[in-house]
């Protein structure tokens, strides 16, 4: 019972989460600024709860940012609006996916 309602609140909580890939790192930049940045080339400026970068850094490698909004809702608009960013110099190797589970 208690893995069912973990599994339950692990989905529940993913729901909000988004991950970006293709974030350029530099060293004195705040990752979450560079997030909000994306956000508002998509007119979605949305408040940003937890923002961080998934992997551990290795040279010559960009690590995917994992953030989270206060809805799933938000969420769902953001994916909807990640098309935007093609269009957008300077962004067009930046991609918006859902948090998955591992499974």
């Amino acid at each position: 019972l208690q893995a069912a309602v973990q599994k339950a609140t692990d989905s529940s909580e993913r729901s909000k989460n988004l991950i970006v890939y293709g974030i350029e790192e530099k060293e004195e930049e705040q990752i979450q600024s560079k997030v909000e940045e994306i956000l508002a080339e998509i007119d979605k400026k949305t408040p940003i709860e937890n923002c961080a970068t998934v992997a551990m850094k290795k040279e010559d490698s960009v690590r995917p940012v994992r953030f989270s909004l206060n809805s799933s809702v938000h969420v769902q608009q953001i994916l909807k609006s990640a098309r935007k960013l093609r269009d957008k110099d300077g962004f067009r190797s930046i991609y918006i996916s859902p948090d998955r589970s591992l499974e």
